[in-house]
């Protein structure tokens, strides 16, 4: 399934964990990096990471907080446009993942992935 994902954002120069890593900083505007990996249940090592390919490309910017010790998470205007871009690709590979797939037999994996991420998380 990533894989197809992947295939479809190749144009973008954008993996899908970045997609929804951009897609989750521009929903929060300005994010610590702490909520931020809350949000993508990410630990924050793996979210630093996944941040700094981003960082390098422009698509978003990582700044001191207040107290120095948080860092503050924003998209770049070409953090914007690169999510313009890929939002269109990110859907075209998602109609193509669930065709075929009824919305009952959709629900029924998505409630099977939550209950098998809580009993990861335990």
């Amino acid at each position: 399934m990533s894989r197809a994902y992947d295939d479809e954002l190749r144009e973008t120069g954008l993996r899908m964990t970045q997609v929804s890593t951009l897609v989750a900083v521009g929903l929060h505007g300005e994010v610590t990096v702490t909520r931020l990996a809350e949000t993508l249940d990410l630990d924050r090592t793996t979210l630093t990471r996944e941040l700094k390919p981003l960082r390098e490309r422009g698509l978003l910017t990582v700044r001191a907080g207040d107290d120095r010790r948080s860092r503050i998470v924003e998209l770049t205007d070409a953090g914007r446009e690169a999510l313009s871009d890929a939002i269109p690709r990110w859907r075209a590979a998602q109609q193509r993942a669930l065709a075929g797939i009824d919305a009952a037999a959709w629900h029924t994996l998505l409630g099977h992935l939550d209950r098998a991420a809580a009993q990861a998380a335990e």
